[in-house]
């Protein structure tokens, strides 16, 4: 070897710079723009990142929960939803839910959310309402019903509870009225025949609230609720005879009603027919030996038929059975008189 061609040891050696880069750096520095991009997208494919949790994700499996009937994995998707973005549709469905699961309380709280994100959403006020009559607040299932007949003047059913509410309420012929626009809306609604009839009853209009049954027996020939309330309306007005053919009538679909008894007793009383109004008394006795107010109308009848005696005794007995019956009291504290 020649050893004149090395370098002296103190000579400097001149070499290229070290590439701090890493390998892989390296080599895509010599790879094209084209490839680059390809190898993007190529891990970008083989890389996925969980779904984000979304208000609409959860909102839409709570409702699709409730479609399905499972009011309470609803509720909780539903409140998932509410925890991320609460909005009017959100909570009215949560208070759909809770009602399912008989939980009105939280139904009518949900509904009024609801109605503070979204003021004009009727259905919001009607399904509160219906919660609202659950627990007994009458009067906010007024002023819910009115709200929801502002918005949708249409709507049968709300006129429909208004009306109840208002009767209940002492409001008769405001219930009246809205009765009559459920009719106007609705002509095949049978039932809202009968119920204008029983608030006619109560107010006195017994040819309207005759008429009225009428249309209900018309639609519904076994009606024994709407031919008993038609005779009342016949007695109430003197027409004895179709009164007593109604509760005839009314027997023969429900004998074992006693009361029907003694609704055709009192008619035959009025009539003077005191032989059948006594033979009533009896078929109602025969229902319920201890009825204290059968034997109070058989005493009436004994009193009709001059038989004192006899009627104080049957004042006496309604007492023993119902210690409480007023008229019974009343007449024998006027029979003490005599």
């Amino acid at each position: 070897m020649r050893t004149d061609t090395l370098p002296p040891a103190d000579a400097v050696v001149r070499t290229a710079p070290a590439d701090s880069r890493s390998a892989t750096a390296r080599v895509r520095s010599q790879l094209p723009l084209w490839a680059l991009v390809a190898i993007a997208l190529v891990a970008g494919a083989c890389h996925t990142t969980p779904a984000p949790e979304t208000a609409a994700r959860h909102a839409a499996l709570g409702k699709e929960l409730l479609d399905a009937g499972r009011p309470q994995p609803a509720i909780e998707e539903l409140s998932r939803a509410i925890e991320i973005e609460p909005t009017a549709l959100t909570f009215y469905h949560r208070g759909n839910a809770r009602f399912l699961l008989e939980q009105h309380h939280g139904a009518v709280l949900d509904y009024t959310r609801a109605l503070q994100k979204e003021p004009a959403l009727a259905e919001a006020y009607w399904n509160r309402s219906v919660a609202r009559r659950e627990i007994g607040e009458i009067d906010g299932v007024i002023s819910d019903c009115t709200r929801v007949i502002t918005l949708r003047p249409d709507h049968a059913r709300a006129f429909y509870a208004r009306a109840i509410a208002r009767a209940e309420r002492g409001r008769v012929r405001e219930a009246v009225a809205d009765i009559t626009r459920v009719i106007e809306l609705e002509p095949g609604q049978t039932n809202a025949y009968f119920d204008r009839a029983t608030m006619r009853l109560r107010i006195g209009e017994y040819d309207d609230a005759a008429d009225d049954y009428t249309r209900a027996i018309e639609a519904a020939p076994d009606d024994f609720e709407a031919r008993i309330g038609r005779a009342r309306s016949y007695l109430y007005r003197g027409d004895l005879e179709p009164a007593m053919d109604d509760i005839a009538s009314a027997i023969e679909l429900r004998p074992e009603l006693r009361w029907v008894y003694l609704n055709k007793a009192l008619a035959q009383l009025r009539a003077d027919e005191t032989g059948r109004a006594l033979r009533e008394c009896e078929n109602a006795l025969r229902t319920d030996p201890e009825f204290a107010d059968a034997f109070y109308v058989r005493a009436l009848v004994r009193e009709a038929r001059d038989e004192p005696d006899d009627a104080i005794t049957d004042y006496s007995i309604a007492l023993r059975y119902d210690p409480d019956h007023r008229a019974s009291k009343r007449r024998l504290a006027e029979h003490s008189r005599q």
